[in-house]
């Protein structure tokens, strides 16, 4: 009977002594988890004003800033969690180097099942940091033009004149062309009849055209005609190009060929027409 009794205190203080150790061990992980997270939120606020400072000098849009704190704070999130996390399990008293594998092959297959997001976000990533194109720039993206209206590191929206818009997402975009920086070419192609005096002609050209700078809104320097540039079926065409502010070539544009076919129906000069030849077939 004395035995059974000491091997029943034993039993329980055993339970005692587990229990115990089972409690400190969730203390320590709770103390570690909430250190962890003081920790993270300090440095979060750091982290925020050291990027501020950082770009501060660069002047970079709002939007472009935004986007590019939003991605810095997901890392440094999925970073700071994940220390935490590994933190706090290892004072329960689990073996962390076991759960590696797991979490190895765990992110192969999460890595495998979203690598068209990631290699979207990485591709909106570059376009942030090379600083390619931003909210406001005219583009062009393959067979889609137009003004780019927002930017997130996964996709780029680009609204057509049409007033089309377009969702892209970041990973299909391979080519940009961007018609929105530093300045605007505005071009204008004239077609003269074949009749019309070429010499004659390029001199009352420039003469209009030194009229038009200073004066112009748009203009950064006087337009230039270049020249015949082809002997087409219909006409003598003929090229004019001046160098605008950024999205001011369609207005120049419309100004230059209003200014022209004035100064042109004011020297008799005349433009050419489509023309179409019909063969008559004779009969017998």
């Amino acid at each position: 009977m004395e035995e059974q009794i000491n091997e029943m205190n034993k039993f329980f203080q055993g339970i005692s002594v587990s229990a115990v150790d089972m409690l400190w061990h969730i203390a320590a992980a709770l103390g570690v988890f909430l250190l962890g997270v003081v920790v993270k939120k300090l440095l979060r606020k750091l982290l925020d004003r050291l990027m501020k400072l950082r770009i501060k000098s660069h002047a970079l849009p709002q939007a472009r800033l935004d986007s590019l704190s939003a991605f810095a704070f997901a890392m440094y999130d999925c970073v700071a969690w994940f220390i935490i996390a590994v933190a706090s399990i290892s004072k329960l008293g689990v073996d962390v180097s076991s759960l590696l594998p797991v979490a190895g092959v765990g992110g192969i297959a999460v890595g495998l099942g979203a690598q068209t997001l990631v290699k979207d976000m990485l591709a909106g990533l570059m376009f942030f940091l090379e600083d390619q194109f931003q909210p406001g720039d005219i583009i062009t993206v393959g067979d889609v033009s137009g003004e780019v209206e927002k930017m997130t590191l996964r996709i780029t929206e680009i609204r057509e004149f049409s007033g089309d818009l377009h969702v892209i997402p970041n990973g299909e975009i391979r080519a940009v062309a961007n018609s929105t920086r530093a300045y605007h070419r505005a071009l204008v192609d004239i077609s003269l009849d074949y009749n019309e005096n070429i010499g004659h002609v390029m001199d009352v050209l420039k003469d209009e055209l030194s009229k038009c700078y200073p004066g112009m809104d748009g203009l950064m320097e006087a337009p230039d005609c270049i020249g015949v540039t082809k002997l087409a079926d219909s006409g003598v065409e003929m090229r004019i190009v001046a160098k605008c502010a950024v999205k001011q070539h369609w207005a120049v544009e419309r100004e230059l060929r209003r200014r022209i076919k004035d100064r042109f129906d004011s020297e008799g000069i005349e433009l050419s027409l489509p023309q179409m030849v019909v063969h008559e077939k004779k009969e017998g």
